[in-house]
């Protein structure tokens, strides 16, 4: 007996002439041959997409040319579907496998700018085809904030209802950041860019802010921030300073035992032991946004509830 046979390019080539409309089978001598008709499916929302379809054939995706945008850092989770009875093998490049099926995995995308997906479908007429899907990694914005009180570090020490200001200083180079999600860990948040918050209890709190950019990428950033009861140190200050300007800075008298002042942006007094302190801001590219800030470990300050007071002093340069 005389065996039918058709290859991958004579099933293309009747494809294409049947007017570009993917058929999944054809009959031949009376026999019906399966041929691979992929689609890949995932549920991570990406913008930024140069096509919208989330249901995506394989066999249009590589007649477009066309990849497919991820964020750098995502866990993404793709379906694949072909025939009934279909077998399927991928191969991931630049991100990692964290679990899998014989039809779904999940990949934990890298920091690199591009990926692939290598996917092959095997029908039950043992007729293959494999499809290489590239990915095209989208940088992540960079969330970052300051606080003030100014935090040193990623621990903020602050007073019972004491009023903090946050100030966003994210970043993102792939697209503009469209949303600001605060969370302050007392099951309070906020939308706002800069916002303002008091705790009304003790404790110790996580505040966590993500932001979105318009390509649908996140990114998060969090501080410590411990509550206590007791009344802040007010240090007496200048309100504006010059660069190269000397500024005296005070506390009442008696207020703590032993003082110890660090500055930010100038040079301190030598004398540590003292009330008061005198600071040159004579440090430009230490500033922050133009200010300078001042700050008084309260270590050996009984009846205060923060480690540190701190002043935010606005220095204008002559550059």
């Amino acid at each position: 007996m005389k065996k039918n046979h058709i290859s991958i390019l004579s099933l293309k080539i009747i494809l294409f002439f049947w007017g570009y409309v993917y058929l999944s089978t054809i009959p031949i001598n009376g026999q019906t041959i399966y041929y691979p008709q992929t689609r890949l499916l995932f549920e991570h929302e990406v913008g930024c997409q140069t096509f919208i379809e989330e249901d995506v054939y394989l066999t249009v995706m590589e007649s477009r040319g066309k990849c497919i945008k991820v964020c750098q850092g995502s866990e993404v989770t793709y379906t694949v579907e072909g025939m009934p009875g279909s077998s399927f093998e991928w191969v991931v490049i630049g991100g990692s496998v964290q679990n899998n099926s014989s039809n779904s995995f999940t990949i934990t995308w890298g920091q690199g700018g591009e990926g692939q997906i290598s996917i092959t479908e095997t029908t039950v007429s043992q007729i293959s085809e494999n499809y290489l899907v590239c990915i095209e990694m989208i940088e992540q914005p960079k969330a970052l904030f300051t606080v003030q009180p100014y935090s040193i570090g990623t621990n903020l020490y602050v007073c019972k209802n004491e009023e903090v200001t946050f100030t966003d200083l994210s970043e993102s180079d792939a697209s503009d950041i469209l949303y600001w999600a605060w969370d302050f860990g007392d099951e309070t948040t906020s939308a706002e860019r800069n916002p303002t918050h008091r705790w009304d209890r003790e404790g110790d709190f996580k505040v966590i802010l993500t932001v979105t950019n318009k390509c649908n990428c996140s990114n998060s950033f969090l501080i410590e921030v411990h509550v206590r009861e007791g009344a802040p140190i007010l240090i007496e200050c200048p309100s504006v300073v010059c660069e190269g300007v000397k500024a005296v800075y005070s506390i009442p008298e008696g207020s703590c035992t032993y003082y110890i002042w660090e500055v930010r942006g100038g040079t301190v007094d030598p004398i540590q032991n003292k009330n008061h302190t005198a600071i040159v801001w004579d440090r430009p590219k230490d500033l922050i946004n133009g200010f300078g800030y001042l700050h008084l470990f309260n270590e050996f300050c009984p009846n205060t509830c923060q480690k540190y007071s701190t002043i935010k002093v606005p220095v204008i340069t002559t550059t």
